[in-house]
């Protein structure tokens, strides 16, 4: 419940949305902080990606039906530029996801610009002929009140 809490630091209420993605699929309090354009774009942007640890027909849908309404240019550009990367993905883990977008048009509603967006970054390739595959995937979240990014992950995964 710590991530729900207004009155505890961003920073806390982060840390408390990262920790829940390791829990099992049940995500709807996530889903409700993801909705509310009233909540902070990172705590959103967290509760978005821990909502896809583990996305379902339904969630994906929510997700799209979002994109084309939101008005917060981190929460859209980061969205827009994740589910793209998504849909072009070669890692085989994210595969089932990739079919389900398969035959999405995303609308590009969003300043895109990468210098003060927030954005999605993801690299992969896989070799079904000697079944060995990578893949590099980046966050890098900003903040609309500074020039500066809040916060930047990276994982490489190995097949």
């Amino acid at each position: 419940k710590c991530y729900e809490s207004g009155d505890k630091p961003i920073d806390i209420r982060i840390a408390a949305l990262q920790a829940y993605r390791r829990m099992p699929c049940t995500r709807q309090p996530v889903k409700e902080i993801f909705m509310n354009e009233e909540t902070d774009s990172e705590l959103r942007i967290t509760a978005y990606v821990t909502m896809m640890e583990c996305p379902d027909v339904k969630t994906l849908e929510m997700v799209r039906e979002r994109l084309e309404t939101e008005h917060v240019n981190q929460v859209g550009s980061f969205i827009w530029s994740h589910l793209t990367n998504l849909m072009e993905t070669a890692s085989p883990h994210k595969q089932a996801v990739r079919e389900i977008l398969e035959d999405e048009v995303l609308k590009r509603n969003f300043d895109l610009d990468k210098r003060k967006y927030s954005r999605n970054y993801e690299g992969s390739f896989f070799s079904n002929r000697y079944n060995v595959g990578a893949m590099v995937e980046s966050n890098l979240i900003w903040s609309p009140k500074s020039f500066i990014p809040r916060s930047a992950n990276l994982n490489l995964t190995v097949d």
